[in-house]
């Protein structure tokens, strides 16, 4: 809510395109994140509109990666996976390695993990060459996502702790705890109970102090427990999430 905020006062301000474009990108990231998609699309394409106009490839290919998303959140899969590879041409280097990473994790959200997988490998390959740690932390993770939704567990957990060691350099403290949590699904689906517990132990107590919603740990310990356990103590923890 702050973002969208700052965006409407920057708007207010009459900026210049350029501005105005980054102003209405950051409106239509907000909105498509808190479930107005439609609005979402809408500021996105006049963010796209203002991009043009500045002869910017990079500013162009950045909306263009923000509202491929929103297009696929909006059942547009077609106009949205289109939008992704008009912004894969038009980028460049670090630009062009987030750019990847977004379309992996949307193809990975669409099932269609080979293509995930080959965006991720790319994005990673790219974003290490930049120096670039945290969106290659994010790469690292999405692409042991893809690993976990092949049954490549192993695969999966090195991404992650390697993607760990890269957030414990930046302020992302939940993208942290994330990884924490992606390696207890990695432990489970491998077999390993007593570890995934652990791991999903570790998550919680990290994600306390901040303070915000954990549904999808709940979902995961409870799955867990459901294997590890009696399925009282996995009905104890739906209760308490609930």
């Amino acid at each position: 809510h702050d973002a969208l905020a700052r965006a409407r006062v920057v708007l207010r301000g009459r900026p210049d395109r350029y501005e105005a474009s980054v102003a209405r990108q950051a409106a239509g990231i907000v909105l498509r994140d808190t479930g107005d998609v439609n609005a979402g699309v809408r500021e996105l394409r006049r963010a796209l509109q203002l991009a043009r106009q500045t002869g910017a490839a990079e500013r162009e290919a950045d909306v263009l990666g923000s509202l491929g998303t929103a297009l696929i959140y909006a059942g547009q899969t077609a106009g949205g996976l289109a939008a992704f590879d008009r912004a894969i041409q038009l980028a460049s280097g670090v630009l062009m390695g987030r750019v990847l990473h977004r379309r992996g994790i949307m193809l990975w959200n669409l099932g269609r993990h080979t293509a995930a997988l080959d965006d991720f490998r790319r994005a990673v390959s790219v974003l290490e060459r930049a120096d670039d740690p945290l969106w290659t932390a994010r790469a690292l993770s999405g692409r042991g996502l893809v690993y976990l939704a092949i049954g490549s567990s192993a695969r999966a957990d090195a991404d992650f702790v390697a993607a760990g060691h890269l957030f414990a350099k930046t302020s992302q403290k939940m993208e942290a705890i994330q990884t924490v949590l992606n390696r207890g699904v990695a432990a489970f689906r491998s077999g390993d109970l007593p570890a995934a517990l652990s791991f999903l132990d570790e998550a919680a107590a990290r994600y306390r102090p901040l303070n915000v919603p954990t549904p999808f740990l709940s979902f995961d310990r409870c799955d867990v427990l459901l294997a590890a356990g009696p399925a009282s103590d996995a009905l104890a923890e739906a209760d308490a999430a609930i």
